[in-house]
């Protein structure tokens, strides 16, 4: 028995020495005096209780390797000097939001390569000029609040966003003067409520969005001159089933209207899938009918979370009443629709 319990004791001090909370709870650095202030005084921590607020003429970060976590939010904006955040390159997980905005001179956001999961509201990037590339946040899985993408100059596709398969709230890319493609967010499933991509001038395709991809409220393509292929199967999907909840306007011919790029998704539809499907009526409060299946098929049903609430076997209708009120997601074959339980 004394084994056993030497063990618990050892692994149980390892993790309070391995998640030490800094002394500090917000911590603000403007200069690389406040940098090295805050170094020499955290003992080593690796969890910031608070924010971690990085502004002015801060000109790197090197010697916060050791954080780990922060509780509150991580903003680094409106710096003069900053090139690198290289420093940050310990952060696994922001609890709070993220807001990387307005720093001339930064490089790349090589930093955040340890980066999993944003909890806060939003991730919020925009207006640093020079950052040509996200390939440093290729470990990111999930965003549970808004991601936004704009103002950023030399941006060419979204490439580093490869293992991102979750954004919980609003996710908008515009005014991104290069932005040729979606390519590298071929791996999200989930946008729980809106998707908007407007005024990108070089944006020519959204071929690169999953066919898995489920849009749960709303979509907005406008204003983006170049663009003129938009018949992606999640695109098809949405304006199929929730046409209302569509805005086009003002991108290139083929995808200057909904009638366009509906146009083409029937000219394309692919009669193996289940692009013809309809579901109704949407929202319910209690039962839903499904056209559209000729013989009883497997129906996953998702939470707006991705959390698999159960499985079904219907041709005909589900009953709902029994679920709680909010947005789900039904997977037949490989196409995901949105439902709103009320």
């Amino acid at each position: 028995m004394k084994i056993p319990t030497l063990v618990f004791n050892l692994l149980f001090v390892y993790q309070v020495l391995n998640a030490q909370p800094c002394a500090q709870t917000n911590v603000t650095i403007k200069t690389q005096a406040d940098l090295q202030a805050f170094v020499s005084n955290s003992g080593g921590c690796t969890d910031i209780t608070g924010d971690l607020f990085i502004t002015y003429e801060v000109q790197h970060l090197d010697g916060l390797e050791k954080i780990e976590k922060i509780h509150g939010s991580l903003t680094i904006s409106n710096t003069t000097q900053l090139e690198s955040i290289r420093g940050l390159s310990g952060l696994k997980e922001v609890i709070g939001y993220i807001r990387i905005q307005n720093n001339p001179k930064l490089l790349s956001l090589q930093g955040l390569d340890n980066l999993g999961k944003v909890r806060g509201d939003f991730f919020y990037f925009s207006n640093n000029k020079h950052i040509k590339n996200l390939m440093p946040l290729s470990k990111l899985d999930s965003i549970h609040g808004i991601f936004q993408l704009y103002e950023l100059d030399s941006l060419e596709s979204l490439t580093g966003l490869e293992n991102l398969e979750f954004i919980g709230n609003d996710f908008a890319i515009f005014k991104n003067d290069k932005l040729l493609t979606l390519s590298g967010i071929q791996s999200l499933n989930t946008v729980a409520q809106s998707m908007r991509i407007y005024e990108n001038p070089a944006l020519t395709t959204l071929m690169h969005l999953s066919t898995n991809l489920a849009i749960g409220n709303l979509l907005v393509i406008n204003d983006n001159p170049m663009l003129s292929t938009c018949n992606a199967a999640p695109i098809c999907n949405l304006l199929q089933t929730k046409p209302d909840n569509c805005i086009v306007s003002n991108n290139a011919i083929a995808c200057s209207s909904k009638d366009e790029i509906l146009q083409l998704c029937i000219s394309n539809l692919n009669e193996t899938t289940p692009k013809t499907v309809v579901i109704y009526p949407n929202p319910t409060a209690s039962k839903i009918w499904i056209y559209g299946l000729e013989e009883k098929t497997e129906i996953k049903i998702y939470s707006s979370l991705g959390v698999h609430i159960k499985t079904v076997y219907s041709n005909e209708d589900i009953d709902m009443s029994t679920l709680k009120n909010g947005t789900y997601f039904f997977q037949i074959a490989n196409q995901h629709y949105p439902i709103i339980k009320l």
